[in-house]
């Protein structure tokens, strides 16, 4: 659902609902906020780097702290607490826990 702003900028939601389950991406988690990990949405070394982390699909993701200006973000993956860029970060797509 798109929708436009007072400049006739379009706004994109920031988390889609689509019935069943609400997906997002880990970088618009509130700290404390959980999710299981649904897909990475970039390929070639980054992304195996990703994967190496321990960030694999069906995992469980937790958003810990933030830096003062928002980079890095830490998030706890199978009970390890790692530091992300916000670039990274927003490449981890996500279905959100109620």
């Amino acid at each position: 659902m798109l929708t436009s702003g007072a400049r006739g900028n379009i706004i994109l939601p920031l988390r889609r609902w689509n019935g069943e389950h609400m997906t997002t991406t880990a970088d618009r988690l509130a700290p404390g906020e959980s999710g299981y990990i649904e897909s990475i949405l970039i390929s070639g070394a980054r992304r195996s780097r990703l994967l190496d982390l321990g960030l694999t699909p069906g995992t469980l993701l937790t958003v810990g702290i933030s830096s003062p200006f928002g980079d890095p973000v830490t998030v706890t993956v199978r009970g390890c607490e790692l530091g992300l860029r916000r670039s990274q970060a927003k490449c981890i797509k996500l279905t959100v826990l109620r």
